[in-house]
């Protein structure tokens, strides 16, 4: 069980490793190309020469026929230079395409890479993600010596007690966490209490260990300004809608 949990828990450090794996292969890579453009650059200027070459040996050997057509060595011998320069024309165009080609192949395979690497981040982040049992609604009403019970009566509706269960999770992160619970009115409006925003009902903070962690929030409202109808809860983890469930007022 220890070996598994920490398996678990060294997913995060071993994406990293590969992310960093992936960069420097792609750097290398880029390297490569790079030292691949020059060397396409080079060997164009290489066959560009040769071509300058070949025009010229062509020109001399028509100069030389014109000239005197009885030179039949020397002529000869032009025309075994043209055959030279055109093959070394010819064994470069293939190197370019052989690099080209291998390339081409080690840039898709770096693509892949980093795809395969990309789809384990998004795997590892939904894996840390925290959930939640679904959550738990009362309405309660306060006695007089402030204590609080549960009612069935609407009109003595004094606060929505909300519970749930944040899941056990060994590869989240671990530490304080900002719980945000949201109730939310027949009319779409947020039930507000003390020391919150117009956005959130209650707000909490936990320290998250990886563990089961109960959470209860006791929301006071106004009975006068209880509705009938259907309520909404939404609870939040850092921002992260964990769970939310519904319930009815009558």
């Amino acid at each position: 069980m220890k070996y598994q949990i920490l398996k678990k828990k060294a997913l995060p450090s071993i994406l990293l490793t590969l992310t960093l794996v992936s960069s420097i292969y792609a750097l290398k890579k880029s390297n490569d190309f790079n030292d691949l453009s020059n060397k396409f650059e080079k060997s164009s200027e290489q066959k560009k020469e040769l071509q300058q070459k070949l025009d010229k040996t062509t020109a001399n050997y028509e100069k030389l026929y014109n000239k005197n057509k009885k030179l039949s060595r020397r002529v000869i011998s032009e025309i075994n230079k043209i055959i030279t320069l055109k093959d070394s024309v010819n064994e470069l165009d293939l190197d370019l395409r052989k690099d080209k080609k291998a390339l081409t192949r080690k840039a898709t395979l770096t693509k892949n890479l980093t795809n395969k690497i990309n789809d384990l981040a998004l795997e590892v982040n939904k894996a840390k993600l925290l959930k939640a049992s679904n959550i738990n609604v009362l309405t309660m009403r306060k006695k007089n010596n402030g204590k609080f019970t549960k009612t069935t009566n609407t009109k003595k509706i004094d606060a929505f007690k909300i519970n749930f269960q944040i899941h056990k999770n060994e590869v989240a992160d671990s530490g304080k966490k900002r719980i945000h619970i949201q109730v939310i009115d027949p009319d779409n409006k947020v039930i507000l209490s003390e020391n919150t925003n117009n956005e959130y009902s209650d707000e909490i903070s936990v320290d998250y260990q990886n563990e089961g962690l109960d959470i209860i929030s006791l929301i006071n409202v106004n009975r006068d300004n209880i509705k009938l109808g259907k309520y909404k809860v939404n609870a939040y983890v850092d921002g992260d809608n964990i769970s939310k469930t519904f319930f009815d007022v009558n």
